[in-house]
């Protein structure tokens, strides 16, 4: 399956998310030497890195052999790129590359989050990683990677450039990380959202405050604003993705304060209440088939419905 490239609108969104992010800064003038031969620009490859940690840090354990896969699948995926209706081919050295650079920009991310090499909690994932991109048949290009990387020891007001520890396999709140162009956007979408169900308000059983805030943590998630701003249904008054606002209520009126089943459930697990309560008259099958994954109900994945469960949990105070 090709790499499908940003589109401008895609580029712009993410690359708000990252740029308050003090590694994805420093990495910028490295990866941005890399585009101009023909590679990915740095907002894909930051993009791309963090896939492969999200898909990490999803695993209950073995994170470090899993590791060991990725050369083949990134390189196979970036064997083609797919831009609009154009498709590119590229060599196995191009394919090769752009991997290379992706479980780079990895592995700083996962040494970013302890200085003593002894006690890193990603000791296991980072010698793994190491394993895979020093292989002598890649003529040390990861390690040029890093070379120019840490080059840049100043940003461009003069200023020594020191980087906090920061683990990125724990990071919760990507909203820390953006700046306030993408922080902007997340709270125009979430009082959006707010407004569309303000009729939620009479049927949650946790506080109204909790209600944002899982929506506000679920627009800052990656790919969910995109996600948002589908139409579905077409033609819907709102002119926003009304199904997945659905989905998202179906998934909360079947989960319980504190993941206790004689508890009550987080919003009131009527499917019609809820329906009459949103903007918009959407089809209750939204609410009701939320996990119809591959069907016409649900806009959600099976794992992305897992990572919204597992924020509406977070964000509404119950046991993990």
């Amino acid at each position: 399956m090709p790499f499908v490239r940003f589109t401008r609108e895609k580029l712009d969104g993410f690359r708000h998310r990252y740029l308050g992010d003090d590694l994805f800064r420093t990495w910028v003038e490295t990866l941005t030497r890399l585009e101009l031969k023909g590679d990915l620009n740095p907002v894909e490859i930051w993009n791309e890195a963090e896939l492969l940690r999200v898909r990490l840090s999803e695993l209950p354990e073995h994170r470090d052999t899993e590791i060991h896969f990725f050369m083949k699948e990134l390189k196979d995926r970036y064997s083609t790129f797919q831009d609009g209706e154009k498709m590119t081919e590229r060599c196995e050295a191009e394919a090769t590359a752009t991997a290379l650079c992706v479980m780079t920009v990895l592995f700083s991310q996962l040494c970013d989050a302890g200085e003593d090499v002894e006690n890193h909690p990603h000791k296991a994932m980072c010698r793994a990683l190491a394993k895979v991109i020093t292989n002598p048949a890649y003529r040390e290009y990861p390690d040029k990677l890093i070379k120019a990387f840490t080059r840049v020891r100043q940003d461009n007001e003069g200023n020594k450039i020191v980087l906090p520890v920061t683990d990125y396999m724990q990071i919760e709140n990507s909203l820390e990380r953006m700046d306030e162009v993408a922080r902007g956007e997340i709270e125009a979408m979430v009082k959006d959202v707010l407004e569309q169900t303000k009729g939620m308000r009479a049927l949650c059983r946790i506080e109204w405050d909790a209600y944002e805030s899982i929506w506000r943590a679920i627009c800052a998630e990656s790919g969910m604003m995109e996600l948002l701003n589908n139409v579905e249904p077409r033609n819907n008054a709102w002119g926003k993705n009304l199904k997945m606002v659905c989905n998202v209520l179906g998934l909360m009126k079947d989960m319980h304060i504190d993941g206790d089943s004689k508890k009550d459930t987080l919003i009131e697990d009527n499917v019609t209440k809820i329906s009459n309560a949103i903007e918009g008259k959407p089809h209750r099958d939204y609410i009701a088939k939320c996990k119809d994954f591959g069907g016409s109900n649900c806009v959600f994945t099976k794992k992305q419905c897992e990572r919204i469960e597992s924020i509406i949990s977070v964000q509404s105070g119950m046991a993990l």
